[in-house]
């Protein structure tokens, strides 16, 4: 018997990530994007320059977004879809408190 992996599908036309942190974050998510079997994947990146976000900061920003359905990153405007793929990026550790209070509520 031949057993044969198949390639990996994402169902999706976009994955948005609101990341607490600027900098390793996105350079850690660039590395993923970069890689060969990733090369169609569009990745929409948002964090707060020199400071980054908390989880409530975070939170606000994703309200805001489903409100109106859209949002803008460096000039670029893009509008959500069914399929597309939302994540939020936290330090655990950091923020464990902030994130279980979210995560309480929103359940």
């Amino acid at each position: 018997m031949h057993i044969k992996k198949t390639e990996g599908f994402l169902s999706t036309n976009l994955v948005f990530v609101i990341s607490g942190g600027e900098k390793r974050e996105k350079d850690f998510l660039r590395e993923l994007i970069n890689q060969r079997e990733l090369h169609s994947l569009r990745v929409a990146f948002m964090s707060e320059k020199g400071q980054g976000l908390q989880p409530y900061q975070m939170q606000d920003k994703w309200e805001q977004i489903q409100s109106v359905g859209e949002f803008k990153i460096n000039s670029q405007d893009y509008h959500l879809a069914s399929n597309d793929k939302v994540f939020l990026l936290s330090d655990v550790d950091e923020f464990y408190n902030q994130l279980e209070k979210i995560f309480k509520n929103n359940l």
